[in-house]
């Protein structure tokens, strides 16, 4: 079972840090969402996975940006994972001043580690379904949604 903490609270922030940095992996993976909407064009959200513990952050319906959040980020013994995760730190550091110091593309390195050039291009569900068999589903009124406007609390 995957447990989910979806939130713009400082302060639950701060504790969910503290329980990611608790599970025994230091490699995490993250994804940010850019708001669709051009006139904003700005990350929304950040979410952070390790193990079946995933964090939410409404960064968008922040009050501010807690210092655990920038810590832990840029922590050197911790490890952050994803597809496109370049541009995931160019839309952190100016919108946020935030950015992951330890950062793997996924793309990148599995094309290097399975011999095929093709997976630098392909996404994060594809990359699962062909090289750990995972299906990952996302259902289209999650994908779609208007996170900005969407507040958790």
């Amino acid at each position: 079972m995957i447990t989910t903490a979806i939130t713009n609270n400082p302060t639950i922030i701060d504790s969910k840090i503290e329980e990611l940095k608790r599970i025994a992996s230091p490699i995490l993976g993250l994804d940010v969402v850019v708001e669709s909407n051009p006139d904003i064009n700005r990350a929304s959200l950040i979410h952070l996975c390790n193990g079946s513990t995933c964090l939410i952050i409404q960064l968008s319906h922040l009050p501010h940006v807690p210092a655990s959040l920038k810590s832990f980020l840029s922590h050197p013994n911790v490890t952050f994972v994803s597809v496109g995760i370049k541009s995931h730190n160019q839309k952190l550091v100016p919108d946020y001043g935030i950015a992951c110091a330890n950062a793997v593309e996924l793309g990148k390195l599995s094309s290097r580690v399975c011999g095929k050039a093709e997976y630098e291009k392909y996404g994060l569900s594809d990359l699962a379904s062909l090289i750990a068999g995972v299906r990952v589903e996302k259902p289209e009124h999650v994908r779609v949604r208007d996170w900005e406007c969407w507040n958790a609390w």
